[in-house]
């Protein structure tokens, strides 16, 4: 639907092509279509996508883009899976067929109260990597290293 813009205009270049062909032959319309084979209809094709600007591949996808990033978060905010759908989901995964439906909502209780992720800030990350390292030492080599030049 939104690639209509790119078929268009191959569609376009193509029938100019076509058109161009058929004025440039001597002979009538009926022989003139009889002397283009498929290969000749490949190659125009491929001629004509060569004319297809950039410009309007590009605001075809943009479009698809767009469009598929709100579907997605319209998706996302209005329609959180059920309780049922949820059950079925992980009934499917292999290993958790027979997980019981209050299992999972105490699962997802547990998960609400506390959840198992945290936004850490510069300063956390590196001591969650390296707990013996101090931010201020990083700091203070930095300045090391410019006074050094």
């Amino acid at each position: 639907m939104l690639l209509l813009g790119v078929i268009e205009a191959m569609k376009r270049h193509y029938k100019k092509k076509l058109i161009t062909h058929i004025l440039e032959c001597e002979e009538n319309l009926n022989e003139a279509l009889k002397k283009k084979n498929v290969k000749d209809v490949i190659y125009m094709i491929a001629q004509t996508w060569q004319l297809v600007k950039a410009a309007t591949i590009r605001k075809s996808f943009h479009k698809i883009i767009v469009q598929k990033r709100r579907e997605d978060e319209s998706q996302q905010t209005e329609n959180p899976p059920t309780d049922g759908e949820l059950f079925e989901i992980i009934n499917g995964i292999e290993g958790c067929e027979e997980v019981l439906e209050e299992d999972i909502f105490e699962w997802l209780g547990v998960e609400n109260q506390n959840p198992s992720f945290q936004i850490l800030n510069e300063e956390e990350i590196i001591q969650a990597v390296d707990p013996s390292s101090d931010i201020n030492d990083a700091d203070n080599e930095y300045q090391d290293f410019k006074d050094f030049l």
